[in-house]
This record gives structure tokens, C-alpha cells and sequence, in this order.
């Protein structure tokens, strides 16, 4: 029964953070201001900055979307403090720097919020020491389980080896169902096997694997002595991909809102949970003293065998 129980445990899906917090956003036309699009991207938070407040949905006061300065792309800059009339939310991608100084720069550049998304290149970095690569990590990165495939020598001179920056051409080489991603190209049955339809280069020859592609918390960085007061929030490649594309839609005004995800003042699951070990606890209390209640009982005398003469 208990072997039963584990294999239930290793089959079921499990995701690596739980996304607490969502972005709402809705696109409208800039002829008539129609709503064109409309969804919501459910994303990991932050043990630094301001806890949004819990709903769901674009208020009125929702935040127009911006991206990073041309020249720091990465948000890793540092800045002096500047207010903005204007609320916005700025999305930048994530590596180079902690999470934490993204949000410091974000939040000394104007914005009211930021939005970090994950990205295949902040899986490397570089050796500054030797100048050698870092690759990703097995199972921590990737998993070949999930989907391997052996690019070609022509395959491997089109990327830009090592990753030093953000590199969104390398990232677009190496995501996506069709024969543009080099995975694909090379071994076709990688769309389908591989549900983030991303990979890695493993540093093992011209061989990449399957990306994860998952939430992940956002530490704080101990380093960082000034306050984070804006809210941050970290979303997934194929949600950035999304929420990017529509970005970059001309047609249409962008504006996002983030919210924690709403939960109940309390957990009922908690509360069984604590009268449960309770309960196990003065049952083991009372069962345990046993013997000390045996020894306490009063001790009443044998009868006496004595036979008497005849």
C-alpha cells in the first residue's frame, strides 16, 4: 500500500514554485480603444518589495508595459531616483544580476512594478577567470529524458558561443516547434516529446536537451542595502514570448495589472492538519504511561493456601 502511494507521489505533476501572483493584461485598439486581447499569466513572486494586493483583472489604474533602456538590456545598471506621473510596469528579461537589482533600477527608472521572464541564455555564463563557459546543469536545467537532439557542425557556428549577454537571436534558434529551431531541424520528434519546446546546449559536444521552463522564487540579494518598494513578479519563456509579441504590436495599447492570487483568510487543511498531531501526540502521551497506571493500582493480597489439619 505505501509502494502504491510513493508511485502515485513520482507520477503526479508537480510544478517547481507555485505561482502566487498573476498578471492581468488587456490590449486595446488605438483607432476606437476596443479591447482586442485579454488574459491573465499566473508567476512567482518575491521575498523582496511590495506584496500586490489579492484580484484579478486590469483596474483603472493599471500600468502601461516598458521595456529596459536600449543600452542595459539586462536592467543591471544603477540609477538615480526618478519619479514618474505616469504608471507603468517595466519587463526585463532575466541573468546578468540578482533579481533584486533589477527591481532597484526598475523602480529608480519610474516603474511601479516589474516583470522578470525567464530566458535559455541566463542558463550560461562565463568563467571570467579562464574565459570558459558555464553550461546548464543537468536536471536542473535541462533533461535529455524529455528530448535530446545532435546539432551539426554548421548548426553550431550559426549561434554566438559562448553566452556572455542576452542573445534573443541564439534564444529564437533554440525554441519553437518548427525546423527554425535547430533541436527541431535535427531531430523532429523534439516539438512533441519536449513541452517547453526549448533547449539547451549541455557542453557535451554539439548535444542539447530539453529546457525547463518553470517559475521560480525571486531571493532578495543580502547585498542591497536600499528598499524595494515596487512589486516583482517572474513569468516563464513561453508567457514572455506572449506577452512580448503583443507588446510589440503597434496596433494596440498594452496595460497589465499584478495581483497576488486570492486565498482564503484560513487554511481549513492547516487546521485538520494541527488537530490530527494533536490528537496523535496525547494518544502516544496516554498510551506511553500505560505501565505508570498499571503500577499505581492498589495491590490486593493473595489468599491464603494454609490447609488445616484433619
Amino acid at each position: 500500500m505505501k509502494s502504491c502511494a510513493v508511485l502515485a507521489c513520482l507520477i503526479c505533476r508537480a510544478s517547481a514554485v507555485l505561482p502566487t501572483g498573476v498578471v492581468s493584461v488587456v490590449g486595446r485598439s488605438l483607432d476606437n480603444g476596443a479591447v482586442t486581447t485579454e488574459y491573465s499569466l499566473l508567476g512567482s513572486q518575491a521575498s523582496f518589495g511590495a506584496v500586490p494586493p489579492m484580484g484579478s483583472g486590469v483596474g483603472s489604474d493599471a500600468m502601461s508595459l516598458m521595456v529596459p533602456p536600449a543600452e542595459d538590456e539586462l536592467l543591471c545598471g544603477s540609477y538615480a531616483e526618478s519619479e514618474s506621473s505616469a504608471r507603468s510596469a517595466m519587463i526585463v528579461a532575466r541573468g546578468g544580476c540578482t533579481f533584486e537589482q533589477k527591481a532597484l533600477a526598475a523602480q529608480a527608472l519610474g516603474a511601479s512594478a516589474i516583470v522578470i521572464h525567464n530566458t535559455l541564455a541566463s542558463r550560461y555564463s562565463l568563467n571570467e577567470t579562464t574565459g570558459e563557459p558555464i553550461w546548464p546543469q543537468d536536471k536542473f536545467d535541462y533533461d535529455c529524458n524529455f528530448g535530446q537532439a545532435t546539432l551539426t557542425d554548421s548548426d553550431m557556428s550559426a549561434l554566438s558561443l559562448p553566452y556572455q549577454s542576452y542573445d534573443p537571436t541564439n534564444d529564437s534558434r533554440l525554441s519553437g516547434d518548427t525546423d527554425y529551431s535547430l533541436c527541431v531541424k535535427n531531430d523532429p520528434s523534439f516539438a512533441s516529446t519536449c513541452s517547453s519546446q526549448r533547449c539547451l546546449l549541455t557542453g557535451r559536444g554539439n548535444i542539447a536537451c530539453c529546457a525547463w521552463d518553470l517559475h521560480v522564487w525571486l531571493y532578495s540579494d543580502p547585498s542591497i542595502s536600499h528598499q524595494v518598494a515596487i512589486p516583482a513578479i517572474f513569468i516563464t519563456m513561453e508567457q514572455a514570448a506572449r506577452l512580448l509579441a503583443d507588446l510589440s504590436n503597434n496596433a494596440i495599447h498594452l496595460q497589465v495589472d499584478i495581483h497576488s492570487r486570492p486565498r482564503p483568510s484560513y487554511n481549513l487543511s492547516a487546521m485538520i492538519i494541527w488537530a490530527l498531531g494533536v490528537f496523535i501526540a496525547a494518544l502516544a502521551a496516554f498510551l506511553s504511561a500505560q505501565d505508570y497506571r498499571d503500577h499505581r493500582k492498589p495491590m490486593h493480597p493473595l489468599p491464603s493456601s494454609s490447609s488445616s489439619a484433619p
